[in-house]
């Protein structure tokens, strides 16, 4: 899927939770609103969740978008996923992260196929789902030399002392990014409060149409 389509995927479900969480959040106010503005205050409870999910979302894409410069990794939404390795190498995949590729900063694909992966020093370490010339794989990010086993624990010999620990694709291009998003998220999420907090600031001191009406009124007799 590119990127548009999905963007535009996540606008129509985000729109749909907004407005069912929208009415809920209508309902409740309806139930414990009292004072003067009742009826703002039951807009601004019917707004708050669109303001509150969009904003998020808004602050998401733009903070996603500076990590994956930042970090060189793919932006987080559409059909590609990137991880950067080491010495102008990077792990990519296309549309599932289950099956890799080694591919260099020109494209020029290396090794495909790969579904499980562990970083190490200056090495690649992984398994393929096929290989006629061995399953398992050492790549050397260093020298570009490659080192191909048939099992398991002909790698594992050549690893010793410390055993492989490979993971999945999806897991490697987690990890990858993690820590950024994790702090991302609780920025936006703090800018999530402060845009409701404004919202609703803002929202209590415009002054209503009855406010106006009645100082229209007042001036009127004055004058």
């Amino acid at each position: 899927m590119g990127i548009l389509f999905v963007l535009l995927f996540w606008i129509i479900i985000l729109s749909g939770i907004a407005l069912l969480a929208g009415l809920v959040a209508l309902l409740i106010a309806v139930l414990v609103a009292q004072g003067a503005n009742k009826g703002r205050k039951l807009l601004l409870a019917f707004c708050s969740p669109g303001v509150a999910i969009f904003s998020y979302a808004a602050c998401s894409l733009i903070c996603m978008s500076v990590i994956a410069m930042v970090l060189h990794i793919d932006p987080g939404i559409g059909d590609s996923w990137v991880a950067p390795l080491r010495y102008g190498y990077e792990l990519s995949s296309v549309d599932l992260p289950e099956s890799a590729s080694v591919t260099k900063e020109d494209g020029e694909i290396v090794l495909d196929g790969i579904e499980r992966v562990e970083l190490r020093d200056d090495s690649l370490i992984g398994s393929r789902w096929t290989g006629k010339d061995g399953r398992y794989f050492i790549f050397n990010l260093k020298t570009g030399n490659i080192r191909r086993f048939d099992n398991l624990s002909e790698l594992s010999k050549n690893l010793s002392p410390a055993k492989p620990n490979l993971i999945s694709n999806e897991d490697f291009y987690w990890q990858t990014r993690k820590y950024a998003y994790i702090t991302a998220g609780i920025l936006c999420l703090l800018l999530t409060f402060g845009a409701l907090y404004g919202f609703w600031k803002v929202g209590l001191s415009i002054p209503g149409l009855k406010n106006q009406r009645r100082r229209s009124r007042r001036q009127d007799r004055t004058t």
